[in-house]
């Protein structure tokens, strides 16, 4: 069973593990709990670095890096987007933001998409009861095309080099997220999870179900696989993607955030941005195979 978020709509909740715009700021009016004067090796790994007051991205090298976000809001809950790739590199991240945070602190995960560098950690978030949210597009996808992903992933992990890799993602289990919101393939729409937290999904992109995250008093967009990084020099692994929408998809977000409602933009590999990510990837068409 799926619990389904429509428009301020709670239809229902049964799943294993899991229990209108404002005014834009350009300063906060609290202070954020915890500052990073600088990067944080949490293991080989894993790093986390600030990118804003309270705004901290969440690298995991497993074997690509990867990015999930941490970002403290206003009521002091926690919103993290997407996880790190498996989940005992999600458990070191719940360990620091618990000796940082609190164990009292609330967390409200966002999965972006269905493969695993999306939601590889759901296990260690769904046994302690956090809420996993996500496009109800993404579970369709898991028991649609989840085992088909994993092997196009393992596909990309033939080399000796990578065997510690390929034998994780070939065990790792399928989590699904608990809290779906209502969402349709291919036709936009957005919605609050949260006071000042939108999640939007234009369209079918990286792949069918990549929403991004927008939070406003940050003026932060986390914009995950549906983003590339300034340094790419290509779209990556587009075996799952539609290359006819995708580019349509990035023109839809930029049409409704503006560059000057993004001071960052996180794409869902390499180095987080600002607005001219968005550009940049939709130059990397041009390109394109």
């Amino acid at each position: 069973m799926k619990k389904i978020i429509g428009a301020m709509i709670i239809i229902s909740m049964v799943i294993s593990g899991c229990s209108g715009k404002k005014e834009k700021k350009d300063t906060l009016s609290w202070e954020p709990t915890v500052t990073l004067t600088e990067q944080v090796a949490l293991d080989d790994t894993l790093t986390l670095k600030q990118i804003e007051h309270g705004v901290i991205v969440v690298e995991h090298q497993y074997p690509w890096p990867s990015n999930s976000l941490l970002v403290e809001l206003e009521n002091k809950s926690i919103l993290w987007i997407d996880t790190p790739c498996t989940p005992d590199a999600t458990q070191l991240v719940l360990n620091w933001i618990e000796q940082n945070y609190g164990k009292d602190r609330e967390i409200i995960e966002v999965n972006t998409g269905y493969h695993f560098d999306n939601l590889g950690g759901n296990k260690v978030l769904a046994e302690k009861g956090i809420s996993i949210y996500a496009s109800d597009i993404t579970g369709d996808c898991i028991q649609q095309r989840g085992e088909e992903a994993r092997k196009q992933f393992l596909d990309m992990l033939q080399d000796d080099a990578h065997k510690t890799y390929y034998d994780t993602y070939a065990e790792l289990s399928y989590v699904e997220p608990c809290a779906y919101v209502d969402m349709e393939l291919g036709q936009e729409k957005s919605m609050y999870i949260k006071d000042g937290v939108e999640i939007y999904y234009p369209g079918e992109s990286h792949s069918p179900d990549n929403i991004v995250v927008y939070i406003e008093d940050r003026k932060v967009l986390f914009g995950g696989c549906m983003i590339k990084s300034l340094t790419s020099k290509n779209l990556g692994n587009v075996k799952d993607a539609n290359m006819t929408e995708w580019p349509k998809s990035i023109e839809k977000m930029m049409m409704k955030y503006t560059e000057e409602q993004v001071k960052h933009v996180i794409p869902g590999h390499g180095e987080a941005g600002t607005y001219a990510l968005l550009g940049a990837t939709l130059a990397l068409f041009d390109t394109a195979d």
